[in-house]
């Protein structure tokens, strides 16, 4: 097994330093761009920021407990992410509704430098969704009874107490640490009491959960997609 895990390393290594070799090469062959002021910029992005919060309110009275949502995160980790989806690439991330005295928050788990401990995150929406570091989200709905809702709750909350940790070896087969797919695809299974309610992802041995593996799940209906 360990020599798996480190072969499998080398080989997503390789992969990541192929997509940065690329990024770089669509850098230099894009269009010269127009220099734009400080003001313009400052303009730009508080107009994005305005945007992002009307959505967020738009779609507040209609989001429920138990509902999931993605992100497209902005930065190079995000962009490599979204190329292990295999269905739908449109997504880098995603974590589990709970409104809780009328907040919407966010579970999810994440790593590197944007949570250096590693434990599961219980972040209000506005904040997981913020445009700062976000092409934008979607909210999408699993058919579930309200014995199932209060399972995915219960389960969920339990494992943000437990301070379940980001599994950096993107391992499917232990529970003690998850990465963000697995942590939101193993909730909804304890809910629905199925064990293998979505099927993972293969990249040669490796097999994997990607956001797409969840959304586009029969049982999961899109309810609102916004990009800044």
């Amino acid at each position: 097994m360990n020599w798996f895990h480190h072969s499998m390393k080398k080989k997503i290594k390789r992969w990541l330093i192929s997509c940065l070799l690329i990024f770089i090469a669509g850098c230099k062959n894009a269009p010269a761009k127009v220099e734009q002021t400080t003001e313009d910029r400052d303009k730009r992005n508080q107009a994005k920021v305005a945007r992002a919060k009307n959505l967020v309110d738009s779609i507040s009275h209609s989001i429920r407990s138990g509902d999931m949502v993605t992100r497209t995160g902005n930065d190079f980790t995000s962009f490599c992410f979204r190329q292990f989806c295999q269905l739908d690439k449109t997504y880098s991330h995603c974590g589990i509704i709970s409104i809780e005295n009328d907040t919407v928050f966010v579970y999810h788990a994440l790593g590197g430098e944007f949570n250096p401990d590693q434990k599961l995150l219980r972040e209000p929406l506005s904040f997981f969704v913020a445009p700062a570091g976000n092409h934008g989200f979607g909210v999408f709905r699993f058919q579930m009874t309200p014995e199932q809702t209060e399972r995915l709750l219960s389960v969920t909350k339990k494992a943000h107490r437990q301070e379940i940790s980001f599994d950096m070896k993107f391992d499917l087969a232990t529970d003690e640490k998850m990465y963000c797919s697995e942590f939101t695809a193993k909730m909804y299974r304890r809910a629905f009491q199925n064990d293998s309610m979505f099927t993972p992802s293969r990249i040669a041995a490796f097999s994997f959960l990607s956001p797409d593996n969840l959304f586009t799940h029969p049982l999961c209906q899109p309810l609102f997609t916004a990009i800044y």
